[in-house]
């Protein structure tokens, strides 16, 4: 058995820092990125702006907080429109401070429209 490569994959770690000082509402736009590097607490509120809602995929959006700062979001508007999120045991996690926050959001969709979106939240410390 043998095989070939015909092209060459390149990938790169594509990532946004955010140091703006805000609470309430923040936007985050997924032109470039879906990983954020949060030094702030962005608030409840997060709005995501450039989803590119694909026919039928999962879109994968990751928030990183190094100071456990990062509240967990009550509200998600993604292109102007609000979503629940929905929580592993129907539940918001709690946030806990001096530790490393990891915010993951999948967000499902079915004929180009946002069917789901799940929400996790890890601490590290």
């Amino acid at each position: 058995m043998s095989s070939s490569i015909i092209e060459r994959l390149l990938v790169n770690e594509v990532k946004e820092t955010m140091n703006t000082p805000a609470y309430g509402t923040s936007t985050f736009s997924t032109t470039d990125s879906c990983t954020f590097y949060v030094n702030y607490n962005p608030g409840t509120t997060i709005n995501l702006t450039n989803v590119q809602l694909a026919n039928d995929g999962i879109i994968g959006v990751s928030f990183i907080s190094p100071l456990g700062t990062m509240a967990t979001p009550t509200t998600l508007t993604i292109n102007g429109t609000t979503y629940v999120i929905k929580w592993s045991g129907g539940t918001i996690p709690a946030n806990t401070s001096n530790s490393i926050n990891l915010l993951g959001l999948s967000i499902i969709t079915i004929n180009g429209a946002v069917a789901h979106v799940i929400g996790g939240k890890a601490n590290f410390a």
